[in-house]
């Protein structure tokens, strides 16, 4: 909240007369005094500035009035497109920094200008402009693939993440296709020549995405390192909110790919490594099939490196054997990691096919200070409705 400074002379109240000598040194003891007085009045009107500025300058606790709005919702990338992220600050005075906005997606190479931003002053009222440019990944097949940005700045030479961004996926299609001839309609979202369009089902306004296989790119080993190349065309879930609806402190990302019969889960937290038994960091991955959403599966890895598993119905949950699903987890400074691979078999399925659909959620509760709660889909105390989960289906 913004003080306004009170006039030191307004809450000068004058000395009772009878205090005050009508003589000469009472004269000179006057004086005495309003010398002094003035001079720190002076001290003060020079010191005022910097107090104020001290007490209101941090615009960094303003960053909900930054907008960051990609001028497109949608896109169709046969090779390449651009497009426009604008931004405006809607703080009450300028911020002192320069700010860059960094683009990510597995399917495309993104490139941003101006790539040192804007800055080093982002002015109020100002509409900013960043160019974003998408060129398909070489081998890239067709898909919904996630696309985020972040808007980062430097503060006290730390660079630090100003505002994140989700689009709801772009769509590529294979550089070998890109020869067609441009009035030939585009494929449906996620379909390729030889992969069958499952059929739309699901609850009204639910999310489907499309995991694709590691198979070509070879199988992940999971011992939580993320290292090996099929992580790089993994589909990504990132952008958590937190139970007051606003982007998580914390970030979060999931990569995820599929195997004939597994599901493999890349999780990357930013913090949350506390020491002590009651800093235990968690990801929870929340698991039902379309058909049996009330018979649901929780999947938990913690930065303590514990992963647990249960089956939930009609609010009972019942431990199930953890070496059914395999994980581990890795901690480094500041962050840790968990690399899962999920059986079809823990859902009653024997393979992950076209025909395959799972209904998914990731929950993070971290108790570190600041404790919070974040969700990948859903909204504020209804993350952990079934019909909040998102579809996944699977491609060969």
């Amino acid at each position: 909240m913004r003080r306004e400074a009170r006039p030191l002379l307004a809450c000068w109240r004058p000395i009772p007369g009878t205090l005050w000598k009508r003589s000469a040194a009472g004269s000179l003891g006057r004086a005495s005094v309003w010398v002094a007085l003035l001079g720190l009045v002076a001290l003060l009107a020079g010191l005022a500035p910097l107090a104020y500025a001290h007490l209101c300058d941090d615009v960094w606790k303003q960053l909900d009035k930054i907008i960051l709005k990609p001028e497109v919702t949608s896109l169709v990338v046969k090779d390449q497109a651009t497009f426009k992220v604008l931004m405006q600050s809607n703080m009450d005075r300028a911020m002192a920094t320069a700010l860059r906005l960094v683009g990510e997606s597995p399917a495309f190479d993104v490139t941003v200008t101006p790539e040192n931003g804007y800055g080093p002053n982002i002015d109020p009222g100002v509409r900013y402009e960043y160019t974003v440019a998408l060129k398909v990944k070489p081998g890239q097949r067709s898909g919904q693939y996630p696309l985020s940005f972040r808007l980062v700045g430097t503060r006290e030479g730390v660079v630090r993440e100003v505002k994140a961004l989700e689009m709801g996926g772009a769509l590529g299609e294979q550089a070998a296709e890109r020869g067609r001839a441009a009035t030939e309609p585009a494929k449906a979202v996620g379909t390729e020549p030889s992969a069958p369009q499952p059929p739309a089902t699901g609850a009204p306004g639910r999310k489907s995405f499309f995991i694709h296989s590691f198979v070509a790119a070879g199988l992940p080993v999971v011992d939580g390192k993320l290292e090996e190349a099929c992580w790089r065309g993994a589909m990504q879930c990132t952008g958590f909110t937190n139970e007051q609806g606003q982007l998580a402190r914390r970030r979060t990302q999931v990569l995820l790919g599929a195997g004939p019969d597994t599901l493999y889960l890349g999780i990357g937290c930013q913090g949350g490594t506390g020491d002590g038994d009651d800093q235990q960091d968690a990801v929870a991955v929340y698991l039902a099939l379309p058909d049996a959403e009330a018979e649901q599966v929780a999947i938990t890895a913690d930065a303590k490196g514990k992963v647990t598993v249960k089956k939930l119905r009609g609010g009972e949950a019942q431990e199930v054997e953890a070496s059914s699903v395999k994980g581990v987890v890795v901690v480094s400074q500041g962050a840790w990691f968990a690399e899962l691979a999920v059986p079809a078999r823990l859902l009653g399925q024997q393979s992950l096919g076209a025909e395959s659909r799972w209904l998914v959620n990731f929950v993070r509760s971290c108790p570190v200070a600041p404790a919070e709660v974040s969700f990948w889909q859903g909204k504020p105390g209804a993350f952990l409705e079934p019909s909040a989960f998102a579809e996944f289906r699977f491609l060969p």
